[in-house]
């Protein structure tokens, strides 16, 4: 039976999403065009109705099948992906899908295979929007083997994503042996596939906004092999400042990592099966005759060998995508927020898929069966692989099952490898990041048995429940079209259905605009690796949609403590790749590794360095900077009293309004350690400090750079009421002026572009009934409405009286373990400035008296309206800092607190 297994297998994991509508060529809607610094792209708007009633309603605008690089052909067929800086046609015609990526089987009905397939589509509600809407960029799976972007048509993102308010990109990236084989040498470098998907977010992020999107918003999200994507994203340095935001669903790195289930030794295997590549060949090196071999079969000969794939291939580490195996790259990456979940039996979907095919005779299901599974799976555990299975058998079966009782040891097998390939991983994922502090980690599992879903007949008979298998959510996410139609011609819909398609876009969408799933905090984060709080999604008739605690308690204390413990934790920290017979790159190739950045994508910022005959040279200072990952000239944004602007902002001065968002982003600067200067009275060297010396604009405390000390800034928010309950003034402020404001003075602008911004803060304490008032705890009853208006244009805003002030504090981190160069970063993100008309201060606790609190930074904020900081360097080399002249009392430096173990 192994043979027919590794004949089938490929077409099999990862691999039974949805079955798809045959959708290739556009609606026959009116055209669309944008400008690009790429070029035009010309695409078209969908109107799906607005009857609700129906499967599909809603509209936007469509962009398919956009290059975001070079194609990757010929000679460029195992080269790492070049980014496409002027489309071949202008206007390109972006109105039907190309070609998927080269793979066993067909991704979608009609669709044509081929290298040429780096392309993207964006779903967007408006791409003239002024207002730019929060981005979410899907990432399909497919074991790192199949899959294609199609398979997510647009009616499905417009009906269920975008038309509540978010741009939707899907994506495609090299699969199977193109996309994944190496050599570890530059004849094959490792994880192109992943680089594919690194090109494409950074095209995202440095295109979106001409297609209505918020570059600085922007929410990657995937399932299975996609969920291990984003996942990876997440740990990747080459990924970093390109999103702010992740879903991981029924996936992360660890599921589809090289190491972390053993070794696969694929690109040895296709080698010998391809080229008769031998291991002496391989052992020396002989990679000019094994590229020449590659390059010369077709997509035809490469897909044959591609069929007998039992698991797919993997993410591996390399030194520039993943140095490091992920336990070990944890601790570096950011805490942003993220979304992780599984389904409850993840593996039984493969279970009945291999049934149904005819792999696995039911009245074969039992413990040997279990056992054969768990030998071809688990060879990674080695001489401990027959302990570790008697644990399991006695942890997951019940007592005193039969070896034949088919039901319990189907539901066995699924627990077992559910936990193992996915759960297990899940929660190591969680752990990571509660470990490093994020306060911003939700868990969740579906334990709802889906109605819309795959007609496995009478296989289930044999089943004394009814599972909820890998990719169970997809259908309900993307409303998959013939598999609702299917499901609806059986007659087993529900009303439930409907809901739980209605909560999948409303709460994946909410999470992509405010960081969070749900509003209401009805959802609330993982507070402790003990509790692993979850989130359960189900039928509330049977007591889903609520908080539990301990996810998947069982597999917890089996893979993350008694396996670990007695097998060695895993994937190794040294990598076995290639028998060890080939090392990974140098130090020194990383830093090699330079994506090509198209120049007009980054277009240089106005003004020129300063002469170093007036100004002191800032290279004995910096050491390099960046901003949203691209160098960039550290003399453009420093020199004293230089200011930066970042943003397009509301009117608070005619020269300060900008119009493109280039200089947007996070900004890395990355100081010497070795610099000259002069030490201060209390022996603390002073580098430099960001001071407050633009008075027309909402200033910043001072924030000062000390030697060998990393000051963090944070922001720190306190609830406040301008107005007290049932003011009258408020009432009828509210009631005459409609879209306006009750702000004492009338400061905020009479017209905003962004109807979130306005609103989030006080979302908690929205109400759908009653009468509408400008009043803390009521508003008004049509706000749904009012929020859907923002899609037709009429951007009307309700204000709430309530408010929310922002004061800023510094804490300082020891960075004794820091190595040079040591890195500071400055990240204001989200943040808005009201208009300040006469107001006169210089310090932030004046002008809060002053204005009484009118400093928001709008939680929800999707655009960044302006961030402008006057940075003043105070460069020290034969100088002394006269700080009478500056009128800037440098404050003593805090004692050291506790040692803190922090990259910085």
């Amino acid at each position: 039976m192994m043979p027919r297994i590794a004949a089938t297998l490929l077409l099999l994991l990862l691999k039974f999403g949805p079955s798809l509508a045959d959708v290739i060529r556009a609606d026959d809607g009116k055209s669309v065009t944008v400008d690009t610094p790429r070029g035009q792209v010309t695409g078209f708007h969908s109107d799906l109705g607005h009857d609700t009633t129906a499967l599909f309603y809603g509209n936007g605008d469509v962009f398919l099948g956009i290059p975001y690089a070079e194609p990757p052909i010929g000679e460029k067929r195992f080269q790492k992906p070049v980014p496409l800086c002027s489309y071949p046609q202008n206007p390109y015609d972006a109105t039907a899908y190309k070609h998927t990526c080269v793979q066993p089987g067909d991704c979608v009905i009609n669709a044509t295979q081929s290298e040429d397939c780096l392309y993207l589509n964006v779903f967007t509600p408006n791409a003239a929007s002024i207002y730019k809407y929060p981005v979410m960029v899907w990432i399909h799976g497919g074991s790192m083997t199949s899959g294609c972007a199609q398979e997510f048509d647009y009616k499905g993102a417009i009906r269920n994503l975008v038309e509540r308010g978010v741009v939707v990109v899907t994506l495609q990236y090299r699969l199977g042996l193109i996309g994944f084989f190496t050599t570890f040498t530059d004849e094959f470098p490792p994880n192109r596939g992943m680089l594919d998907q690194v090109e494409a977010i950074r095209w995202v992020t440095d295109n979106i906004q001409y297609f209505g999107g918020n570059p600085y918003r922007i929410t990657l999200f995937g399932e299975s092999a996609g969920g291990a994507s984003v996942s990876a994203h997440t740990y990747s340095p080459l990924s970093q400042n390109l999103f702010q935001q992740a879903i991981m669903q029924s996936g992360v790195a660890l599921t589809s990592f090289e190491g972390s289930l053993g070794f696969s030794g694929l690109s040895e295997d296709r080698a010998a099966s391809l080229c008769n590549f031998t291991d002496d060949q391989w052992q020396n090196n002989q990679w000019q005759g094994l590229k020449d071999c590659l390059l010369s079969k077709t997509i035809e000969e490469i897909n044959t060998v591609e069929v007998s794939n039992p698991l797919g291939w993997k993410i591996c580490q390399d030194n520039y995508f993943m140095p490091g195996v992920p336990r070990d790259l944890a601790s570096a990456r950011p805490n942003i927020p993220v979304m992780i979940g599984t389904m409850r039996d993840e593996f039984a979907a493969y279970l009945l898929t291999f049934i149904r095919v005819g792999i696995l005779n039911p009245s074969f299901i039992g413990k040997l069966a279990f056992e054969f599974l768990f030998d071809m799976f688990a060879n990674f555990l080695a001489t401990r692989e027959a302990d570790v299975m008697a644990i399991l058998e006695r942890i997951y079966s019940a007592p005193g099952v039969g070896n034949f009782d088919h039901a319990a040891w189907f539901k066995t097998s699924s627990d077992v490898f559910t936990a193992a390939g996915f759960t297990g991983f899940v929660i190591r994922e969680a752990n990571n990041y509660v470990a490093n502090g994020n306060k911003q980690v939700y868990l969740y599992e579906q334990t709802f048995a889906p109605n819309v879903a795959t007609d496995w007949g009478n296989i289930t008979d044999i089943l004394d429940y009814k599972p909820v298998g890998h990719t169970a959510e997809l259908a309900y996410l993307w409303i998959f079209e013939q598999k609702w139609k299917d499901s609806l011609a059986r007659n087993v819909v529900t009303p439930f259905d409907y809901q739980l398609a209605d909560w999948y876009g409303e709460t994946w969408t909410t999470f992509a605009k405010y960081g969070m799933p749900i509003l209401s905090n009805a959802w609330t984060p993982v507070k402790t690796r003990d509790d692993n709080d979850y989130f359960r999604i189900d039928d509330p008739t049977v007591g889903g949609m609520t908080m539990q605690q301990k996810y998947r308690y069982t597999d917890d204390i089996s893979w993350t403590r008694v396996i670990p413990a007695l097998a060695g934790d895993y994937p190794p920290i040294k990598p076995d790749y290639n028998n060890g017979t080939n090392p990974l790159p140098t130090s020194s190739a990383m830093r090699r590794e330079r994506l090509i950045v198209c120049p007009s994508d980054n277009p240089p910022i106005s003004g020129n360095c300063p002469n170093p005959s007036v100004v002191p040279p800032l290279t004995d200072l910096f050491h390099s900077c960046t901003l949203r990952s691209h160098p960039i000239e550290c003399c453009e944004y420093f020199s004293p009293t230089y200011t930066i602007r970042r943003g397009r902002c509301f009117r608070l001065k005619e020269q300060l309004v900008q119009t493109t968002f280039d200089e947007q982003g996070k900004l890395t600067i990355r100081l010497n350690n070795h610099i000259d200067y002069a030490r201060e009275e209390d022996g603390q060297n002073l580098l430099a400090f960001i001071g407050d010396e633009k008075p027309e604009i909402a200033p910043f405390p001072r924030f000062y750079l000390y030697e060998n000390t990393s000051m963090r800034l944070q922001i720190k928010a306190t609830h406040m009421n301008l107005v007290e309950e049932g003011d009258s003034v408020c009432t009828e402020a509210y009631s005459s002026l409609g879209k306006s404001t009750c702000y004492l003075n009338n400061w905020l602008q009479f017209y905003l572009e962004d109807v979130y911004n306005c609103t989030y803060p006080y979302m908690d304490l929205l109400r759908r009934t009653g009468l509408g008032s400008c009043n803390p705890t009521t508003v008004m009853d049509n706000y749904m409405a009012t929020v859907q208006n923002v899609h037709y244009h009429k951007h009307q805003c309700i204000l709430p009286c309530n408010r929310w002030e922002y004061t800023a504090a510094m804490e300082r981190v020891s960075v004794r373990n820091a190595v040079s160069p040591f890195r500071i970063d400055i990240f204001y993100n989200d943040l808005q400035y009201e208009e300040f008309s006469g107001v006169y201060t210089t310090t932030l606790m004046g002008l809060l008296a002053q204005i009484g609190g009118q400093l928001s930074l709008f939680l929800g904020s999707s655009i960044l309206s302006l961030v402008q900081l006057s940075i003043l360097l105070v460069v020290i080399g034969n100088r002394v800092v006269k700080h009478r002249k500056m009128n800037v009392n440098i404050p003593a430096p805090r004692p050291e607190p506790p040692h803190i173990d922090t990259s910085v």
